[in-house]
């Protein structure tokens, strides 16, 4: 009797044991633990998941209305590495270093530019082109004064708008500009350097960002203009 007492003292305290050791397994948390679905899981160490395979290892699907992956970390440090270049399909970035696309001109990326010195003239001359927009003009001591003028000729096949940044004493301006139409951006009659700065959009999207400057030279007129994106 006192046999069977023992080995059914012992096989309690056995169990009694084995419930302790797998609870933790059980409960989704520590190293070694199980990974329980449907719960929160803490672990303070890497979790590593190798294979070989020639298809995806790891594979998450909601056909509800959430996120199939959600990455959270501290502020100032990646939620993501990656060990490869290679271009992501349909993988759409809200910001590039920071910067919205606000911030970036939508075009080839080219620049234009010229510098021409222009004695008076009774005409507007063409002084720098810009590829799918149109030309800017100007003019020294054209109108019969010591000064001289730049103007926007926009091209014969489609309309342009104008956003000109007049210097910070003036307010910015915005013009619509018909095929073939034409505006100024800037008169001056004084003997200083003067920089104007003029945005164009086309009606499909492109944008260039286009800088006129002159200064009077005695008779004579110094202009520069650049113009980036296209």
């Amino acid at each position: 009797m006192l046999r069977r007492r023992t080995r059914l003292l012992v096989a309690i305290t056995g169990l009694i044991a084995g419930v302790v050791i797998v609870s933790p397994a059980v409960a989704g948390t520590g190293i070694g633990a199980l990974f329980n679905l449907g719960r929160a899981n803490t672990v303070n160490r890497t979790t590593t998941l190798t294979g070989t395979t020639s298809g995806r290892i790891l594979a998450l699907a909601n056909t509800g209305t959430g996120s199939a992956l959600s990455l959270s970390t501290r502020a100032g440090q990646a939620p993501m590495t990656v060990t490869s270049s290679t271009r992501v399909a349909h993988l759409n970035a809200d910001l590039l270093d920071g910067l919205d696309a606000s911030a970036f001109v939508k075009g080839t990326g080219s620049l234009v530019s010229s510098r021409t010195t222009m004695v008076p003239v009774t005409a507007l001359t063409p002084i720098l082109e810009i590829a799918g927009f149109g030309e800017v003009q100007a003019g020294c001591g054209w109108t019969g004064y010591d000064n001289y003028s730049i103007w926007f000729q926009n091209g014969p096949d489609k309309a342009t708008d104008l956003w000109v940044t007049y210097p910070a004493t003036m307010s910015a301006s915005f013009h619509g500009l018909a095929p073939g139409g034409g505006m100024y951006i800037s008169v001056l009659m004084e003997q200083r350097a003067q920089e104007y700065r003029v945005t164009l959009g086309s009606p499909d999207g492109r944008m260039s960002e286009l800088t006129v400057a002159g200064v009077l030279q005695g008779e004579n007129c110094l202009l520069y203009a650049s113009a980036f994106g296209g």
